[in-house]
């Protein structure tokens, strides 16, 4: 289970760098959960180059990963916002001030538009 959540984040920043045949081979394996007969089946091709495929693949995203680290920065920002966003929450009851107040609210709807979602 933890290789499929690797190979899917890996997917979502360099499936376009991988071949059309690798693409879609990983997709069928670690998306849709299919197996390599079914994908062979799919694919019209042995279940070899099927297995061939995906460990090309797979190679090439880790090499991917290894050289360019988009993975790793992007899970490096999430924590770092996570922690902007508990030490934000921490400031409030620092002060009173409506003003002081504001700016955190401001901080926070920033925060919450970086990360794309409403749950900081």
């Amino acid at each position: 289970m933890k290789k499929t959540f690797r190979i899917n984040q890996l997917l979502d920043f360099y499936e376009a760098l991988l071949s059309g045949k690798q693409a879609d081979v990983m997709d069928l394996y670690y998306k849709e959960d299919y197996s390599l007969n079914e994908i062979a089946e799919i694919l019209s091709i042995s279940k070899q180059a099927v297995h061939d495929n995906l460990k090309r693949a797979e190679s090439n995203l880790e090499e991917f990963e290894q050289k360019l680290k988009l993975s790793e920065l992007q899970s490096k920002e999430d924590e770092n916002l996570k922690e902007v966003s508990h030490l934000i929450q921490s400031l409030y009851s620092y002060s009173q001030e409506p003003k002081f107040t504001e700016t955190l609210e401001e901080l926070e709807s920033i925060l919450s538009l970086k990360e794309g979602r409403d749950d900081i």
